[in-house]
């Protein structure tokens, strides 16, 4: 009984040597290889950005009129605004288009209905600046400038977008290089590349609003027209392998 106990027990010792022998040489390939993988993966994020001036203006004329009731109110807008456009010789280059058109009831400081009161605007929009500038002034006679609004536009943001780009790719080429001989590595490749939102190209428009002009005014508003800059960025992170 003995006898087989121990014949049984060295045959368990060998299998099990043969076993783990067998691991160890299946195993041990995988392990080589990847010690001899040297390479290493950096993450790169890069930004490029640029002042341009904004080349589109967006100009708001209102006109406000108040009546005893919606339709005479109706009314007197529409005149209001055929009267501004009388005259008025539109280049190609301005778009001019019809604004917001609202009616409501007044109300007098007892909190009583008094009458209608409405609101209805005309908004020029153009890239031409000595263009548009003979459009605002023949509205503004008669017209309120409620607001205007500098912008870049859809043309410049593109081409700015186009240039920005190049340089990114020259930048993140010159880091990525700088990187692999600061870090001892023998050259580089760029794996993948982020382009936060859709090219995280970002126009940021300034606000210029002035104070509404009398709505009768006879010689109009006195503008200047003085476009400022605008900061586009364009930002991509990068996925680097360096290799040995």
């Amino acid at each position: 009984m003995n006898a087989r106990t121990e014949l049984y027990r060295n045959r368990l010792q060998a299998g099990l040597l043969a076993l783990l022998t067998a691991i160890w040489f299946t195993s041990a390939p995988h392990a080589q290889a990847s010690d001899d993988n040297k390479d290493a993966m950096a993450t790169m994020e890069v930004l490029a950005s640029a002042s341009v001036l904004q080349d589109q203006v967006r100009v708001v004329f209102s006109t406000q009129a108040s009546a005893s009731t919606p339709a005479q109110v109706n009314r007197k807008l529409s005149e209001n605004l055929s009267q501004a456009r009388e005259g008025l010789t539109l280049p190609q280059t301005v778009e001019l288009s019809s604004g917001g058109f609202n009616v409501y009831l007044d109300y007098g400081k007892d909190n009583k209905p008094r009458g209608w009161t409405g609101r209805a605007s005309l908004v020029v929009q153009s890239k031409e600046l000595e263009s548009v500038s003979a459009v605002i002034e023949h509205l503004g006679k008669s017209l309120a400038v409620s607001s205007v609004q500098f912008s870049l536009s859809r043309e410049a943001r593109r081409a700015q977008e186009q240039a920005l780009m190049k340089d990114l790719a020259k930048e993140l080429r010159e880091r990525a290089a700088l990187a692999t001989e600061a870090f001892g590595f023998k050259g580089f490749e760029i794996v993948a590349l982020d382009f936060t939102g859709g090219a995280n190209f970002s126009a940021r428009p300034a606000m210029q609003r002035i104070a509404a002009a009398p709505m009768l005014g006879e010689a109009g508003p006195s503008l200047t027209l003085e476009p400022s800059l605008t900061t586009v960025e364009i930002s991509v992170t990068g996925q680097i392998r360096l290799r040995h």
